[in-house]
């Protein structure tokens, strides 16, 4: 789809497009989560033990946390960032495409932590973190 992207007509680059960004965000079932300092601090006080441990479907139950109104799973690289670097491949490799894969990465952050976040468009989320406030643990 990669490859084929620029030369296929515009319905189908809508569908590619929707694909690529759907697997994009999937890349979380393959990721161990970052956790914001905040927010593990916010489940050992909750009593729910490491942040890491945990995948968005444990946050209503097991994180205690039914109106998903404290921790936020975040894609600290949005999927839609992911899609525009790879779409920005003019002949891409298998190995190009791996790297950008792999700069999928995910963490739990805290609500109020979430809404001091630029949306997308982030070519260096670190620093984006850094500006908002928020220290993500290794």
């Amino acid at each position: 789809m990669v490859g084929a992207y620029r030369s296929s007509p515009a319905p189908v680059q809508e569908h590619f497009y929707f694909v690529l960004k759907h697997a994009a965000r999937d890349l979380e079932r393959f990721v161990v989560p970052r956790v914001s300092r905040a927010a593990q601090a916010q489940a050992d006080e909750d009593g729910i033990g490491a942040l890491r441990h945990y995948h968005w479907l444990d946050q209503t139950g097991a994180m205690k946390d039914p109106e998903r109104a404290i921790y936020h799973w975040e894609h600290v690289v949005p999927a839609a960032d992911i899609v525009k670097a790879l779409l920005a491949l003019e002949a891409p490799t298998v190995a190009q495409i791996a790297e950008i894969l792999k700069t999928a990465q995910i963490a739990w952050i805290l609500k109020h932590e979430d809404r001091k976040l630029v949306p997308s468009n982030r070519p260096d989320p670190e620093a984006i973190y850094r500006a908002a406030g928020i220290e993500l643990m290794p």
